[in-house]
């Protein structure tokens, strides 16, 4: 995989249309990490879940393969101030984090890494983090009018993306 990820929906096209879908996941992490907690957010995209967790007093640090996401969660720390965030761009499963966290989280992004890939971010996620979150889409998916909407947006993501969703 390409040290760069990139999208046409990266940035603030994924913050106004993509990242609500998700409230509910983000709530469901933040019910299990608690306060004090040192997390690493993996697949952080645009900072959504790592903001959220910081609110609640969570020391976050989000990596990211597309700069473009870290770049625009970047401009959302500055417009915030808020000071319990750090992002990294990069591969979370090369990344040379040398501190342990109380927790790893992979929300919504195993489904666009390829099985290998997936694998070895798992592991990483694994060596740095006490206890490792993941939330990503059930399967298989119904076939429900939710359920084709769900595959013609992963569809539409790009081939690659929509070959790790399937």
């Amino acid at each position: 995989m390409a040290l760069d990820k990139f999208h046409y929906y990266d940035g603030l096209y994924y913050e106004k249309f993509i990242e609500p879908r998700f409230e509910e996941i983000r709530d469901a992490v933040g019910q299990e990490v608690p306060a004090g907690s040192r997390v690493l957010d993996i697949g952080c995209g645009t900072g959504a879940l790592a903001f959220e967790l910081a609110r609640k007093g969570v020391q976050v640090t989000g990596v990211d393969l597309s700069q473009r996401m870290i770049a625009h969660a970047q401009r959302r720390k500055e417009r915030t101030g808020e000071e319990r965030v750090n992002f990294i761009h990069g591969d979370a499963s090369k990344i040379a984090e040398q501190q342990l966290y109380n927790y790893a989280v992979i929300s919504m992004a195993l489904h666009e890494m390829s099985p290998d890939l997936r694998l070895r971010v798992v592991q990483r996620a694994k060596e740095l983090a006490e206890k490792v979150i993941l939330a990503d889409y059930n399967s298989p998916l119904p076939y429900t009018l939710a359920g084709i909407r769900v595959r013609l947006g992963e569809l539409f993501s790009g081939m690659d993306h929509f070959k790790g969703f399937l």
